[in-house]
């Protein structure tokens, strides 16, 4: 359940703030974090495609109780579904406004039932989270697909979603890519084909 998953006192992005005691509850955490790390955005695209379930939060043991754990990969996931469910935690700061605007989404209520439970990985402790956490934080991050590789993505979408255009790919992406440069690869991906046929 999202109530007993904890945001993390100890979150590495948060330490200056912690070390001048510019929070000490949950709520505090959640404010910091959407005043300082953008988790509004998180919130938005929640709206438009729903929580991604491969993103699972890694959590520790909390010490203080036997049911509920500590986040220490996925903060900002985990207080923007926080706040989806609940926008009045941040009633009195300057985002209150643009997330009682998310309330009026035409997908809100959908996917805020969605997010009652959340999918985990609990480790042990900290220390068992560390390589993954330094892997992730400290590295390149995720490398993208080769341009040839996206336009075959976008026709096995075109195929799979048995739509006649590109515009169309473009709307089933949720607009995330630009159609032009959808139509770029496309087209490199055609012609890269059409090369090696002959």
């Amino acid at each position: 359940s999202i109530r007993n998953i904890h945001l993390d006192i100890d979150n590495p992005r948060l330490i200056g703030l912690k070390k001048r005691d510019v929070f000490k509850t949950q709520n505090e955490i959640m404010r910091v974090l959407v005043e300082h790390y953008d988790v509004l955005s998180i919130c938005r695209s929640i709206l438009r495609e729903g929580y991604h379930l491969d993103e699972i939060l890694i959590t520790i043991p909390n010490g203080e109780s036997s049911v509920s754990s500590v986040v220490v990969e996925g903060n900002r996931r985990l207080c923007a579904c926080k706040i989806l469910i609940k926008p009045d935690i941040l009633k009195g700061t300057s985002s209150y406004a643009a997330v009682k605007r998310l309330t009026k989404d035409v997908n809100y209520e959908a996917v805020t039932k969605t997010l009652s439970k959340l999918n985990v990985v609990e480790l042990p402790n900290r220390l068992e989270a560390a390589s993954y956490l330094a892997s992730k934080h400290t590295q390149s991050p995720i490398k993208s697909w080769s341009v040839y590789t996206q336009g075959a993505y976008y026709i096995s979408v075109k195929d799979e979603a048995n739509v006649d255009t590109l515009s169309e790919v473009n709307i089933r992406l949720n607009r995330q890519v630009s159609l032009q440069r959808i139509k770029q690869v496309v087209f490199f991906f055609r012609l890269s084909e059409y090369i090696i046929e002959m």
